[in-house]
């Protein structure tokens, strides 16, 4: 008889989880699908707002924003990997994601006369804000995303941080470019 992710406690430390076991016996579906759709248009969404920034403003005009995006449409698409991979950063990637999203929006709410203060454009900042702080609470209790990717599977290592560094990099190269540029 085969043994099915139901018949498992979430928490117990007995049985040795792997990647292909996880794919078999757990799905990305629900809200956590819905995540992973989110990641990659929002991946989508940076490549294309970078090319447009470079076109429209050419590279001088457009370097942090294009930097921004490049950085974190490549970090969601890689966090999307990881998941349907069922790799075991998988969530510290996602959570990393949205740290860096809420913090760049945060900054942007602080230091940027954005759009010349038009509601619109504060509203969008503050929807994306509020979602990054529901989907990593989701992250955070979800028994789906506890299912997906178990507690004692998580491993972060020396190696995950290097990359997250270099992700991570890039949009903070941005942030610092742009409060030197607001100053």
């Amino acid at each position: 008889m085969e043994m099915k992710f139901e018949d498992i406690e979430v928490c117990e430390p007995e049985f040795e989880y792997t990647e292909e076991w996880l794919r078999k016996n757990t799905r990305l579906a629900g809200w956590l699908g819905l995540f992973q759709f989110s990641l990659i248009t929002g991946g989508i969404y940076s490549i294309f707002t970078a090319i447009y920034s470079f076109f429209t403003y050419g590279l001088d005009n457009a370097f942090i924003s294009l930097l921004n995006s490049l950085g974190l449409g490549g970090m969601a698409f890689y966090t999307v990997f990881l998941f349907l991979h069922r790799k075991p950063s998988a969530l510290f990637f996602a959570k990393g994601y949205l740290l860096i999203i809420f913090l760049w929006n945060l900054l942007t709410i602080l230091f940027d006369d954005y759009d010349s203060g038009s509601f619109g454009s504060w509203f969008l900042i503050a929807r994306i804000t509020i979602f990054c702080v529901l989907w990593f609470l989701y992250l955070t209790y979800s028994k789906r995303v506890k299912r997906a990717i178990p507690k004692v599977y998580r491993k972060v290592k020396l190696s995950d941080f290097c990359i997250m560094a270099a992700f991570t990099f890039i949009p903070m190269l941005t942030v610092v470019l742009a409060i030197l540029n607001f100053c």
